[in-house]
């Protein structure tokens, strides 16, 4: 009894992953789309103001001594 139960276990799991293998074999073949791209030209660009902050103990003065 106890070795009918664990081989409809394995039936029922090998037939769940053929199932989903083959679902998801099906949908990688329909090709998905999952991004739009737009190109948009433009003249000028603003570029943000970048400021670099040492916040490191190590100073140059210190080093060189």
């Amino acid at each position: 009894m106890f070795s009918i139960i664990w081989l409809l276990l394995v039936l029922g799991a090998c037939s769940f992953f053929i199932w989903f293998l083959t679902d998801r074999v099906l949908y990688l073949t329909s090709h998905p789309k999952a991004v739009d791209v737009e190109v948009i030209y433009t003249d000028s660009v603003v570029f943000p103001a970048v400021t670099i902050c040492n916040q490191n103990l190590f100073r140059f003065v210190m080093a060189a001594q």
